[in-house]
């Protein structure tokens, strides 16, 4: 169990009927509980785990002649995926999973099956 941070920059272009682009800037940053188990020994360099989380996240977006929208939300997330430990505090994650998200300040809501790759830091005591 522990504390996950959370940070996502987003830029897109989106075709528009006229033969231009509309883009769309957005930031998210984002904190909230995990839980994981890992399958395979403690002591593998490689192992299997699932993951369960809630993140409370800030949200700032704008696209195109528009006005900045800022916002909240709670995502929860399911994720299944491996890691390979670089040493005793530090391994590279791919997670694949389904991630459902609402907007607590406006209407909107999303669902979404990803593909993630993390770096995980584990706070050691000496």
């Amino acid at each position: 169990m522990g504390i996950k941070l959370g940070a996502k920059l987003d830029k897109v272009k989106i075709p528009q009927v006229n033969g231009t682009n509309n883009t769309l800037i957005g930031n998210q940053l984002g904190i909230g509980p995990f839980i994981r188990y890992y399958f395979l020994n403690i002591n593998n360099r490689v192992n299997v785990f699932s993951d369960a989380s809630a993140q409370y996240s800030f949200i700032t977006s704008k696209s195109t002649g528009s006005i900045e929208n800022k916002f909240k939300s709670i995502d929860y997330s399911i994720f299944v995926g491996s890691v390979i430990f670089l040493n005793s505090s530090v391994g590279l994650e791919f997670l694949l999973g389904y991630n459902n998200s609402k907007a607590l300040d406006i209407d909107s809501r999303g669902e979404a099956l990803q593909l993630r790759v993390g770096l995980q830091i584990h706070l050691e005591k000496e």
